[in-house]
């Protein structure tokens, strides 16, 4: 092997491992200190032990993909010192969920949840299963 290709930085997407940990990290963020701007969020996220070298660029990308999946919601926009304006995203109530259900063993909630509750979650499976079966991929049945 050559000095020069044993010496090129290998670019490689992130694991599902950092990603998710990043995505952890900015949800604890947003929802213990409110809105915020990505530059802000990246500075808390910088302050993690773990996360202390991500980059802007990395926060800013991973803020908007949540935003595009509907876990982050843009709130308004604020003054910054350089006096031009900055978008504040905060957490929307999927993100909240998320991170319930992050938190909960399936196995205690349904032992403790009572029976029409357990019925309201099949509820919901079944409306999700019918709406992914009305696209436009799938065959009719």
């Amino acid at each position: 092997m050559t000095i020069l290709a044993s010496s090129r930085i290998s670019w490689n997407e992130p694991s599902r491992r950092d990603l998710a940990r990043l995505n952890h990290v900015i949800f604890h963020i947003l929802a213990l200190k409110g809105p915020l701007a990505i530059y802000d969020i990246g500075g808390e996220v910088r302050k993690r032990r773990l996360l202390h070298r991500k980059l802007y660029s990395v926060v800013n990308r991973r803020v908007k993909i949540l935003r595009q999946l509907g876990y982050v919601e843009k709130v308004g926009t604020r003054k910054t010192l350089a006096a031009s304006t900055a978008t504040l995203y905060q957490l929307t109530p999927k993100a909240y969920l998320a991170m319930l259900l992050n938190q909960i063993n399936l196995d205690w909630l349904i032992e403790k949840a009572w029976e029409a509750d357990v019925l309201d979650l099949f509820r919901i499976q079944k409306l999700k299963l019918v709406d992914t079966n009305d696209s436009p991929g799938f065959p009719a049945r």
